[in-house]
């Protein structure tokens, strides 16, 4: 009996100490200078994979990416060639804005998005494709920087934004396949990644894609990639694989049409590379 009073007078204590921890949360949801910040009329990370910090208030819904032909040209292409994502793409557009750019809901880091695109469109990348990625704290490992496993998701979620933004060029279908992984799409074959920079919460990654080679014949095709940390405002790591056509039907490998090899040895700079 002493114990069962004793444990129901401390009761209010617990209760209490967990309303203040609580409110103390809330607070930081409020503060717009906290990573925590959640801005009215936005909707809080949908689940533990949701690397965003603010989602889209409930109803809507980003619009489709923004192509690299000629239709991403007249969807606001800048002057200096760095090409312009309207509001709700996914890419950066000309100002250093865009969907993702506002995403992170860091203002500390809109200056670093334009040294991001001169360093991209410096190395030879399509600033139009670029990605922006918010770094979660729980890709953190005890060391205090990003977990060196997380950078291949990183990279694949570029590789699959570089592609959607080429699927218009491609003909009809074909994107699609190669995006969802049916009829005839493409498979990771092999993967290289270069690690420059720790990178620690929270920061955000801007990530460029590129293809540079094709080979017909083998129906494969390299793609290379850099992350760059806004925080860090350096580049943090670099990427390298091979993916090969593969016929999802099937269960073989896939050859690669004259139609995609044209548009990839285009993006390559290899219009005229022997197909062997």
């Amino acid at each position: 009996m002493p114990l069962l009073r004793r444990h129901l007078s401390t009761t209010p204590l617990v209760l209490d100490s967990s309303l203040g921890r609580l409110n103390d949360l809330m607070a930081k949801f409020r503060d717009p200078a906290s990573p925590y910040h959640i801005p009215a009329g936005s909707a809080g990370p949908r689940g533990p994979d949701d690397h965003a910090s603010s989602g889209l208030p409930a109803g809507l819904a980003w619009s489709e990416p923004s192509d690299l032909g000629e239709a991403g040209e007249a969807a606001g292409a800048g002057a200096d060639g760095s090409g312009g994502a309207g509001a709700g793409t996914v890419g950066m557009g000309s100002d250093g804005g865009g969907a993702l750019g506002q995403v992170h809901g860091n203002p500390a880091f809109d200056a670093a998005r334009d040294e991001a695109r001169r360093f991209f469109s410096h190395e030879g990348y399509d600033t139009r494709a670029l990605l922006e990625w918010p770094i979660a704290w729980g890709e953190c490992d005890m060391f205090r920087h990003v977990n060196n496993v997380h950078y291949a998701r990183y990279f694949e979620s570029a590789r699959l934004h570089f592609l959607s933004c080429l699927s218009p060029r491609l003909p009809a279908g074909v994107g699609a396949d190669v995006l969802l992984g049916r009829g005839t799409g493409i498979i990771l074959r092999d993967l290289r990644v270069r690690y420059r920079a720790p990178v620690t919460y929270p920061d955000s990654l801007v990530w460029g894609v590129r293809v540079h080679g094709v080979w017909q014949a083998r129906a494969r095709f390299g793609m290379r990639a850099a992350g760059w940390s806004l925080k860090d405002a350096r580049c943090a790591v670099e990427a390298d694989c091979t993916s090969v056509m593969y016929d999802y039907e099937n269960g073989r490998k896939g050859e690669m049409t004259d139609e995609l090899y044209a548009v990839l040895a285009a993006e390559a700079g290899e219009a005229g590379e022997e197909k062997a």
